[in-house]
């Protein structure tokens, strides 16, 4: 896989060096996860997810300060399909590329896993996840009601990525 040091496109941006996630990263990825989600995953929830043997979870750090937390990503890579479970970055990072970045290193090992799916939900209401997805030719494949609480749907979003991945 592409895990390393990428330079982003944008001129404002640092490098930022993708790595799998670590118990030491957990108070930072916490913090991201409690900035944006009305009810976020606990420390637990995350730390779970590092013993589920079809889990990986992403984070990216600032080339030169790899203990840096400023995004991440979880996904699952079940029986050939890939479901995003979450992606974030922090606040003030964000519109930089770093989404970006990590979701095309997730797209990325999906087409080398020759993943036949990828599948994820995002809150109807979040236009720059969505827009973020569409870029990469995610297409709505049906509503989720009161996914994200009352009045708060989620698309499920769909990408086959032998066929219209975007890189």
């Amino acid at each position: 896989m592409g895990i390393g040091a990428v330079s982003l496109v944008s001129p404002e941006s640092p490098s930022i060096a993708l790595r799998s996630l670590e118990v030491r990263d957990l108070d930072a990825v916490v913090a991201i996860e409690e900035g944006w989600a009305p009810s976020p995953w606990s420390r637990d929830t995350f730390r779970r997810e590092l013993d589920i043997p079809f889990s990986r979870s992403l984070v990216a750090c600032p080339h030169d300060a790899a203990e840096s937390v400023c995004g991440y990503l979880v996904r699952w890579l079940v029986a050939g399909e890939v479901h995003l479970l979450s992606l974030a970055v922090e606040a003030e990072m964000r519109r930089r590329g770093i989404g970006q970045l990590m979701l095309d290193e997730l797209l990325a090992e999906a087409r080398a896993e020759n993943a036949s799916l990828v599948t994820l939900e995002v809150d109807e209401s979040n236009v720059a996840a969505r827009a973020l997805y569409a870029s990469r030719g995610f297409e709505e494949v049906r509503r989720r009601r009161g996914y994200y609480g009352a009045g708060r749907d989620a698309l499920v979003l769909d990408l086959r990525p032998g066929c219209r991945v975007v890189s």
